[in-house]
């Protein structure tokens, strides 16, 4: 994934997030929008075992614009032949960047809000769903430590990882990969 784009999500009124290859860290002051972040990612994409554990809820657009559509843009690039070829219907010929874009608007007649994908530079239908959907990602929930409760590690870490190495770990944390589930073409993170 290269960039990330937001709009009306939470404290997210109208944000671009560009990704670097390799890792990326969010980092900044408490309440400033890191876990808004990785919450629009969760969105954007699909869970890796394709049971969603996080959904678009009324509360999520941005305060004073509940009535307005809230919009993730996920683009991809650095795409080999055979991936441009697995994501034509998303693909930007002139720049060879794949993009999909969920928007979330309310639906009056059911009360809830529905998600629409667009795929490509314009927008289009997504015509392949089952192309993007296996864009992926694992999320790691965060872990809470009890204060004052901290003794050195040993076996198995509070998210199921093995824990190698004595060190404290910090009270909140959460992870989110992104993977590709096509056995013919990966996408690695950039």
């Amino acid at each position: 994934m290269r960039r990330l784009d937001v709009k009306n999500f939470r404290s997210c009124y109208d944000i671009k997030v560009e990704f670097r290859p390799g890792i990326t860290l969010l980092v900044g002051e408490n309440n400033s929008g890191k876990s808004n972040v990785i919450e629009a990612l969760r969105m954007a994409t699909t869970p890796l075992n394709r049971r969603a554990t996080r959904w678009f809820d009324e509360s999520d657009p941005s305060h004073g614009r509940e009535a307005e559509r809230s919009q993730f843009r996920a683009m991809y690039d650095g795409l080999s032949a055979a991936q441009r070829a697995h994501y034509i219907a998303a693909l930007d010929v002139e720049t060879s960047q794949a993009a999909y874009t969920t928007t979330y608007r309310r639906d009056e007649a059911r009360q809830q809000m529905r998600p629409t994908v667009t795929a490509g530079p314009v927008d289009g239908p997504d015509a392949e769903p089952d192309k993007r959907d296996q864009i992926a990602h694992v999320y790691l929930a965060r872990c809470e430590m009890p204060s004052g409760s901290w003794t050195p590690p040993t076996g198995t870490g509070c998210c199921g990882s093995s824990v190698t190495s004595p060190r404290k770990p910090s009270k909140r944390r959460s992870a989110l990969r992104l993977t590709n589930r096509s056995p013919s073409s990966r996408i690695t993170p950039s």
